[in-house]
């Protein structure tokens, strides 16, 4: 498969991130559950995350597979699926803490992949 054919979705996810990035940078897990119109534009990117990572080539997700692909394209069924409380225990951290590091390891597939 061509490299261009998959690098909008990477490009995707990393806007994705970015965006789930900047509208949880300045909450705590309270405000954000109580902002339904935030928690709706980071579950949107979160489905965006998801379904990218689901639809980049097997190849790829080989390639890289120091990137958590099945995790990411699981995220969407995390919050599909449990209750609100439990989801946002599960989902604050990675939101909080492990994005930044995802964003990086994302970003270095594309940098590697420039046409």
């Amino acid at each position: 498969m061509q490299t261009t054919s998959w690098l909008p979705l990477i490009d995707g996810m990393l806007m994705a991130i970015d965006k789930i990035g900047h509208y949880t940078r300045d909450l705590e897990q309270g405000q954000f559950m109580d902002d339904e119109k935030t928690a709706e534009a980071v579950f949107y990117n979160l489905q965006v995350l998801a379904e990218s990572s689901r639809q980049l080539p097997e190849e790829v997700r080989e390639r890289f597979g120091h990137i958590p692909w099945d995790e990411l394209a699981g995220i969407r069924a995390v919050f599909m699926r449990e209750r609100e409380d439990e989801t946002m225990d599960i989902l604050w951290p990675f939101f909080k803490e492990e994005l930044t590091l995802l964003h990086g390891l994302i970003r270095g597939v594309a940098q590697v992949n420039q046409p």
